[in-house]
Formats: structure tokens, sequence, C-alpha cells
């Protein structure tokens, strides 16, 4: 299990972290840090790559489906893999917003096919080897996804979910196949996003974080990801 590892600088700058580990012949880890290249610094200060938040029509289905109760600002857009229940991949554009994501039907912003609340998510299970994540929902079904810019995308999200809940983002890291994680829509019965269950309390999401802290910090320490690999 691994955490996001963001710090500030003197001059308030953001300081990320690339963390990458290997492993040696005695089959123990080593681990090492260095700074993000400037050009990877500057993905994430315009990481709005579907030009989402400049969308009238996408900006108005986010403010009927919030009622004008919240400003909602996307921090986050590009066309991603989600994977159905059947095993399929099928093009969706997933966008973040300050307090949500959104999935969408490639370049269809009228109507929203999932709206999930950040407070709801529970962590990311992340394939150390591939670039394919599920987005776990507290009491509802998964979120399969496979995303091009998976560690940009993370690192935003998790920032944001650190904002909004006032905890790191759980991000469990494993090798093996996501089905053996994965939760279907069948498994908790046929309209979940109907059923009469609330955001975890801050004291539950507490619990759940403290027993998935990481002895070594940054979640790509575990993944074993980092930018030159791309």
């Amino acid at each position: 299990v691994a955490t996001l590892a963001l710090s500030k600088e003197n001059n308030g700058q953001l300081k990320a972290l690339q963390i990458h580990c290997c492993s040696n012949q005695t089959g123990r880890t080593e681990v090492s840090k260095s700074k993000m290249t400037s050009s990877a610094l500057a993905l994430l200060k315009n990481p709005d790559h579907l030009k989402a938040g400049k969308n009238t029509t996408l900006l108005s289905t986010l403010a009927k489906s919030t009622k004008m109760m919240t400003h909602e600002k996307v921090i986050w857009s590009d066309t991603v893999w989600k994977r159905n229940h059947r095993g399929a991949y099928q093009k969706r554009d997933l966008i973040i917003t300050t307090s949500s994501l959104y999935n969408f039907k490639k370049g269809s912003y009228k109507n929203i096919k999932r709206k999930i609340h950040l407070n709801r998510v529970e962590k990311i299970v992340l394939h150390s080897s591939s670039k394919e994540c599920l987005v776990k929902v507290f009491q509802d079904y998964d979120y399969w996804y496979r995303v091009t810019n998976i560690q940009e995308m993370l690192q935003i999200l998790s920032s944001r979910y650190k904002e909004v809940v006032g905890q790191n983002l759980a991000i469990e890291a494993v090798n093996q196949d996501l089905n053996k994680y994965v939760t279907l829509k069948k498994d908790v019965g046929p309209n979940p996003s109907e059923s009469p269950c609330s955001p975890p309390h801050r004291a539950d999401q507490k619990r759940v974080a403290k027993k998935m802290i990481p002895k070594i910090e940054g979640w790509l320490t575990k993944c074993g990801y980092h930018r030159g690999g791309y």
C-alpha cells in the first residue's frame, strides 16, 4: 500500500518526488528519489487535456448536477479506457473536479454516466506493472480504468482528496490480476446508487487510512513507476 508524497519548498512551489524501486540479487528492495523534471511539473500546471473547463455544455451539465450549491472547477480531464463487467474496454472522458469524479461518454457531455463524490472514494487499487486501476467506492461498485497519464491523474486526485477529506488517499499497489479485487455492480445490488448509504464518518475513514499507511513514503515506491519508463 502506498500514499502520494508531495511537499512544498521554501519558495512555495510544489516539489514532486519521483520515486522508484528495484530489486537486487538478494531480493531486497532499494529505493531512490529524484526531483521530477520541469516538463513533468509543467504537466501538473495544465492537466485539463480535454479543455473541459472551457466546454460550455459540460459546465452547464455540472451546474445542473450540483444544483448550483457548489462551485466546481475542473482540475483534470482526459480520455481513458473503462473496462466493463464483460471485460471489454470503452473510451470514456474522465473529469476530476474540485469535489467529484465524473464519467462521460467520449465527447458527449449532456448526460453524466456516473458521478462519484471524493468523500465516497475508499481507495485506489493500482496494478503495479500496467496503467490500470480500480476506483473503489464505499458501499458501491468499482470503476476499472486504464489511464495513459495515470501518474499525473493520481497525483492530482490525491492532492485534492487530502484537501477535501483531510487525509491521504489510500493507494494499494498489487501485482495480481485486478479481477481478484474488483467489486461489480451485481455484487452490490441492482441500484447501488439508490441504496440508503451515506459517506463514511471521518473516524471510519481515519481507521482505513491508518491501516494502510505505508512504511516507505510515496505511492510510487511500491508501484515502481517513474516517468522515464513511459
